[in-house]
């Protein structure tokens, strides 16, 4: 049995049910209308003027020996907590096996590539030459939420 056509923002739901991907909301509250159940983060992914955190992952490899780099890790740690309690890291850890670590980074999206820049520039085992970044700037769109409540 066909279906009725329905208004566009109908079609493909039954006759006489609402769309569910098209939620009344309060004036003005244009993220939700278009959106409807949909993450404010696709539109976010879209539009620059509303402004989101940009977020980056660090891919950290070891250029010298294993036995040379655990001389450093400690202050190396020890610098990752100071960025994971400014509210920077959101997490870290090696690979495994071990060649290296990744970092998973909040920075201002103002000027991302000069906050890594400082933040690759600060780390012990940048600074003594142990290990090399690759910093990858990274706009997610899925799971957003979870990590603006980090």
């Amino acid at each position: 049995m066909p279906r009725a056509a329905g208004p566009p923002h109908n079609r493909g739901a039954p006759p006489g049910t609402a769309n569910p991907a098209v939620v009344d909301h309060a004036p003005g509250d244009y993220r939700g209308a278009i959106l409807g159940r949909y993450s404010s983060a696709l539109l976010l992914s879209f539009h620059p003027a509303l402004a989101r955190p940009m977020y980056a992952l660090a891919i950290i490899r070891y250029r010298r020996p294993l036995d040379e780099v655990v001389t450093v890790t400690d202050e190396h740690r020890a610098y990752l907590r100071g960025l994971h309690e400014a509210g920077i890291l959101l997490a870290s850890g090696p690979v495994d096996p071990r060649s290296g670590g990744i970092l998973l980074l909040r920075v201002p999206d103002d000027d991302a590539q000069a906050s890594l820049d400082r933040i690759r520039d600060g780390d012990p085992y940048h600074k003594r030459g142990m290990a090399q970044y690759e910093l990858l700037p990274w706009l997610p769109t899925i799971g957003v939420e979870a990590l603006e409540a980090m």
